[in-house]
């Protein structure tokens, strides 16, 4: 699948670098988050569960109060590991607001 950035200069595209995970990597994943690209992100507890989230970065004047720490960076949780799958998982990054 082919990912157009119309706002990035052509140079640029070519480092972004997308699709960083595989599915063995994913079942051998120790606790912690793992980036696939593309603001896709793998989440390991230390109970073992496995679950994936999307971050993207708002507009300087679009942020979000999250306990007392202001963010630009919200996370949107896109489901259990053990029921998305990491195609799965890729499809619902791709739709995304910030990735159209």
């Amino acid at each position: 699948m082919r990912v157009v950035y119309p706002q990035l200069h052509p140079l640029i595209r070519l480092f972004i670098v997308r699709y960083k995970l595989t599915d063995a990597q994913i079942r051998s994943a120790t606790q912690g988050d793992y980036h696939d690209g593309s603001g896709l992100f793998l989440r390991v507890k230390s109970s073992g569960t496995k679950s994936w989230f999307y971050q993207w970065t708002a507009p300087p004047h679009f942020v979000f109060a999250k306990g007392h720490k202001i963010t630009n960076r919200p996370k949107m949780g896109l489901g259990a590991y053990s029921i998305i799958t990491l195609a799965r998982a890729r499809e619902k990054a791709d739709r995304c607001p910030r990735n159209r």
